[in-house]
């Protein structure tokens, strides 16, 4: 206690009580102090973490859904790359196809063409052959 305390209770006509105040521990206080900022910063770091996996969330579905589009554009590329393989194909075989009918044209037309030359020549020996047996005769 100090003087002034120590001199009230000695020359005071009245009853004094005196109680010693708490005195605030200035490491305590720091201790205090630190502890609250701890809990703020934890508290700050977990807004940030919840706001970061919400993030990264919202990124994951994002990904997912630019991969479910491009699953979806990669099965339309593939039916299109199908389609125009088979388009492709069928031209081909329509192609081979029509170049078959055609040589089996162009091979019978060189078959009538030669049976008809074949016939011609035929008839021309006949024909020779009757114009010499008739000139045989008529030699005769």
């Amino acid at each position: 206690m100090g003087s002034v305390t120590d001199y009230v209770l000695r020359h005071s006509d009245i009853p004094v009580v005196i109680a010693r105040a708490k005195e605030v521990d200035k490491e305590e206080q720091k201790k205090k102090e630190k502890e609250e900022e701890e809990k703020k910063e934890k508290k700050d770091k977990d807004e940030k973490k919840d706001s970061d996996d919400k993030h990264k969330d919202d990124k994951k579905d994002k990904d997912e859904k630019k991969d479910e589009k491009k699953d979806k554009e990669g099965k339309k590329d593939k039916d299109d790359k199908y389609k125009e393989e088979k388009k492709d194909k069928d031209e081909k075989k329509d192609k081979e196809e029509k170049h078959k009918d055609e040589k089996k044209d162009k091979d019978e037309k060189h078959k009538d063409e030669k049976k008809d030359k074949e016939d011609k020549k035929e008839k021309e020996d006949k024909h020779k052959d009757k114009d010499e047996k008739k000139e045989k005769k008529d030699k005769k």
